[in-house]
């Protein structure tokens, strides 16, 4: 079922099987091409997302450092969900902690900041090593103190995960509350995070 059909009249009717049948065959006729101008607007959102996913993993790929590589995805990860900044955390094995090593649009004074694991939303999925979703941050009661400075909206991260080993956590943040991340967000995010880890892995 994707909606319904209305006809209203200005005068009470009579309604033979005459009118209902053309009703019908007019709903069936808006309803298959409904599903064609949805199918097709499906294709094109996995298009350009296969362009965005294709040119980031051209650029990241051809980094010659860690620092570069890692400024690359940020940049990147802007573009792919076309939100206001991003971060990337690393884990730090030998501290057990995670630290903010790139942002893009970010202030620098954000770099090189740190959560223990469990801390805060970044603590929190990569733990778990599950993407979740804060709508308001600066509301949220599992928020880190590391970050009561910062005046995020809603903020969506995901796990860098490479076959069993997780490298950090990836930040995609809208910086107005008002808006979200839908299901095709979340799956683009996750498509452009495995790719991330494995350019870092390797």
């Amino acid at each position: 079922m994707l909606g319904a059909f209305v006809a209203y009249f200005d005068h009470p009717q009579d309604l033979d099987d005459q009118r209902f049948f053309l009703a019908q065959t007019l709903a069936n006729q808006a309803a298959v091409a409904i599903i064609n101008a949805q199918s097709y607007g499906v294709a094109q959102l996995r298009l350009t997302e296969l362009e965005k996913l294709r040119l980031a993993a051209v650029e990241i790929n051809g980094q010659r450092d860690l620092q570069s590589t890692l400024d690359a995805i940020t940049r990147h990860a802007v573009d792919m969900l076309g939100v206001q900044c991003a971060y990337l955390y690393l884990y730090d094995p030998v501290g057990k902690q995670l630290e903010v090593r790139a942002g893009s649009n970010t202030p620098p004074s954000h770099i090189g900041r740190r959560v223990n694991l469990g801390e805060g939303l970044a603590g929190q999925v990569f733990l778990s090593g599950e993407p979740m979703i804060v709508a308001d941050h600066g509301t949220w009661e599992g928020a880190s103190p590391v970050w009561k400075d910062v005046d995020f909206g809603t903020i969506l991260q995901v796990p860098l995960r490479y076959r069993e080993d997780t490298l950090g956590v990836l930040a995609f943040v809208h910086q107005t509350g008002h808006l979200t991340f839908d299901d095709d967000a979340m799956r683009a995010a996750g498509l452009f995070a495995y790719q991330a880890a494995a350019s870092l892995a390797s």
